[in-house]
């Protein structure tokens, strides 16, 4: 292993993913000629939204504070240091990720985005292949034992 990071740029980061998929999938709401309704009452939709907006902020809280609670950097270029198993991380191996797949779904129900909605998806979809995977062959040559053990508890994802 040459390199003892997962990521050496901030294009690799939910953060990033996040911002690009929201920012597209408003210009594709705003330039649309029809707007898409969804089948739902809008209190329930504006609940259901909230809900979903409410839950992945405190997955995202949850996560950024087992990461500090550890003293484990979570920018592109720092090496992780340890594999962290307590918290949310010991019922996902990605809540990060997870809650940043979740906003953008609650955003897309409470503002009746379907661009966010399906762009929710296809944010899951590019952290699985541009981070998870990457950080999983990462974690795996750098912990083997540690992080073989821990990917048999836990799921990554739900």
């Amino acid at each position: 292993m040459k390199e003892d990071y997962a990521h050496k740029s901030i294009l690799h980061t939910s953060d990033f993913i996040l911002t690009i998929v929201i920012v597209v999938g408003g210009l594709v709401e705003y330039f649309l000629l029809w707007h898409w309704s969804m089948p739902i009452p809008e209190y329930l939709r504006i609940i259901l939204g909230i809900t979903l907006l409410l839950f992945s902020i405190s997955l995202i809280a949850k996560s950024k504070s087992e990461l500090n609670k550890a003293k484990q950097p979570s920018e592109p270029g720092k090496p992780t240091t340890q594999i962290i198993q307590s918290g949310i991380y010991a019922q996902t191996r990605n809540p990060t990720y997870l809650g940043c797949a979740i906003l953008l779904l609650g955003l897309g129900i409470t503002f009746n985005f379907y661009s966010w909605v399906v762009g929710s998806l296809f944010a899951l979809v590019l952290m699985h292949v541009l981070l998870v995977l990457p950080e999983e062959k990462y974690l795996s040559a750098k912990f083997p034992k540690e992080f073989s053990e821990y990917k048999k508890k836990v799921r990554r994802w739900i």
